[in-house]
């Protein structure tokens, strides 16, 4: 990729058949989350999280770190918990994803990646007509 830049790793798991009692208070499942990413040698930043009382009771929440970013959120009515790390920089959030599934005893984990890079600009616009994304330009890369 000549001309492109890393900017950083993104690790994206799905947590299935996580034992119910494990969703009874969402703000327990971010402590592990963040004590998981603080044994990793993250620098939390900040820690939010919200229980939501309708539909399933989920829980959302999020761990803004120095390197980027951690989020949660749980479905109880699925036993299925989507979490993700975004790492700018050396570190690899892999084995945070890793560490956190095994806390969990999550029976299934499927994890997905994505390199973030930075392209260069291109030297002008590839789409042409009324389309109200004019002026952007897209691509569908799967992740792996």
């Amino acid at each position: 990729m000549t001309g492109d830049s890393m900017t950083g790793h993104h690790v994206i798991a799905d947590l299935y058949g996580i034992d119910p009692r494990r969703f009874t208070n969402g703000a327990d499942l971010l402590s592990i989350l963040t004590s998981t990413l603080l044994e990793a040698g993250f620098k939390v930043v900040d820690v939010v999280g919200h229980q939501f009382m309708e539909r399933g009771a989920g829980f959302t929440g999020v761990v803004l770190l120095a390197e980027s970013h951690a989020a949660l959120h749980t479905y109880p009515e699925y036993n299925y918990v989507a979490v993700d790390v975004f790492s700018c920089g050396p570190k690899d959030p892999e084995p945070v994803i890793q560490a956190f599934a095994r806390r969990l005893s999550a029976p299934r984990v499927v994890v997905r990646m994505a390199e973030r890079v930075v392209y260069p600009a291109p030297a002008q616009n590839k789409r042409s007509g009324n389309d109200e994304r004019e002026g952007l330009e897209y691509t569908h890369d799967e992740l792996k």
